[in-house]
């Protein structure tokens, strides 16, 4: 099963909001790279920004709103990515939510298949 580019931003969305002391805010498309506003704070920010880092994804401080960081992610297609780094940027969350024990094993692994990742 594909998935389309929109469902990929939601998914990311969904699995960011299942981190404790995690928000979405907002999110929205600029070309061919998805825009995610969120509030973060505790052990999320670090975890986000890690998971960032290794997804090759900008993570910048809001300029407007404390505690508000913008995610910004390429969703165009690169190896075996459909959606670049936006989709690396979920495998890298899955992993970490199925560490820390917040996502469901099947869950995690449904994702991991559909996007062509490996289990932890």
């Amino acid at each position: 099963m594909d998935m389309t580019r929109d469902s990929t931003l939601d998914e990311v969305c969904a699995l960011i909001a299942l981190m404790p002391d995690a928000k979405v805010v907002g999110q929205e498309w600029s070309g061919d790279h998805a825009r995610i506003v969120v509030h973060v704070a505790g052990d999320a920010l670090e975890a986000l920004t890690h998971a960032a880092w290794t997804a090759n994804v900008q993570m910048e401080q809001h300029t407007c709103e404390l505690g508000h960081h913008l995610i910004t992610a390429s969703a165009v297609p690169r190896d075996t990515l459909d959606h670049g780094e936006l989709q690396l940027l979920g495998i890298h969350l899955v992993w970490h939510l199925l560490e820390a024990g917040v996502l469901p094993q099947d869950a995690g692994e449904r994702l991991l298949s559909v996007w062509k990742a490996e289990s932890p």
